[in-house]
């Protein structure tokens, strides 16, 4: 019908309005949620499934929506364009971050026994970075913006 249709791929997200809960979340607001109650019941460990080892890609939810922003106006010769942060971590570091933002002093355990899950997820967004887009929100600081969110809206 004459419109152009653009397909956005984002990577993980996480950040406000997040679904916080033990059994049914993403990685960081389940890690959130999780430490955060091991913390105030000063749990002396807390276990994570996986070695720790698996790669992932993270990005703020803010971040998402000024990319969207920022394509409206553009028309991109793509149909699909990827849109993430372009860096990775591991669940174990991932974990240690959340840790130390959180402030749970106990120890994290990981449990080998239970499944990592993909080895890695990175997207190329080199299509989106090349249009002169790139990520603001830093993953410790977006962490923080949403541990904070979290302490002021769920806990």
């Amino acid at each position: 019908f004459g419109h152009t249709v653009l397909n956005l791929m984002p990577t993980n997200l996480y950040g406000p309005n997040d679904n916080f809960s033990e059994m049914d979340s993403h990685v960081i607001p389940g890690l959130i949620f999780r430490m955060h109650n091991a913390k105030i019941n000063n749990q002396e460990q807390f276990s994570i499934w996986g070695t720790g080892k698996p790669l992932r890609e993270f990005m703020h939810v803010d971040d998402l929506a000024k990319a969207i922003l920022f394509l409206i106006n553009r028309t991109p010769e793509e149909s699909l364009i990827n849109i993430g942060s372009g860096e990775e971590i591991s669940i174990e570091n991932l974990s240690n971050l959340i840790k130390e933002i959180v402030g749970f002093g106990g120890e994290l355990v990981f449990d080998s026994q239970m499944p990592d899950g993909n080895p890695r997820k990175l997207l190329d967004s080199s299509l989106i970075n090349n249009l002169g887009w790139s990520p603001e929100i830093d993953l410790r600081s977006g962490i923080k913006l949403t541990y904070d969110w979290f302490l002021e809206n769920i806990s």
